[in-house]
């Protein structure tokens, strides 16, 4: 994340009694710092663990705007990385899995960014990948639709014709004799 002269930070907010139980390990801490003992660091290691645990679940925190913005626009660049490296299989509860966000925010971040749904947006990418596949390779329309993760080609066809206004058949044709056509598309 850029820093630079922005002043980002995270504000913590304590929820009632929090600190009745943070300043008693805050002082430890201080003592144990200054005192150096033998064990010191591990007793530090340890009151530091308290402090993150209490400050995660008896704080809540907001970022400055900017700061969300730039965590956001990470986030998004992540998860559309993940999604066009594993487009095949990828489900959200993988995202979910390996994110650890929930479902419904998946879907909000990538129609922020792109104006699609989570599904729409994975769609996309698959027939982009077939149209792909159909011109660079032999293989048949069929393996070309498991390849791009749809099992049912029959669905695969009717997404296809949906976007791209013919058949995968008469799409590799067409760009097979006409490689310089650009190709029609329903109306957005």
């Amino acid at each position: 994340m850029k820093q630079s002269d922005l002043q980002q930070y995270i504000h913590f907010h304590p929820t009632r009694d929090a600190r009745k139980e943070i300043e008693p390990c805050l002082s430890l801490l201080l003592t144990e710092l200054y005192e150096n003992k033998i064990g010191s660091t591990h007793i530090c290691r340890g009151l530091l663990l308290r402090i993150f645990r209490i400050l995660s679940t008896h704080y809540d925190f907001s970022l400055t705007r900017e700061r969300q913005k730039n965590i956001n626009w990470t986030v998004f660049e992540e998860i559309c990385s993940y999604i066009q490296t594993h487009y095949q299989s990828v489900t959200t509860h993988e995202l979910m899995e390996r994110f650890h966000f929930q479902r419904d925010y998946f879907n909000r971040l990538i129609r922020k960014k792109t104006g699609m749904t989570y599904s729409e947006y994975l769609q996309n990418i698959r027939l982009e990948q077939a149209k792909r596949l159909l011109i660079e390779t032999e293989l048949t329309i069929s393996e070309i639709s498991e390849q791009v993760g749809y099992h049912n080609k029959g669905y695969f066809y009717q997404l296809f014709v949906n976007k791209y206004n013919m058949t995968p058949g008469k799409y590799k044709k067409r760009m097979l004799e006409h490689p310089c056509n650009p190709m029609p598309q329903h109306p957005e």
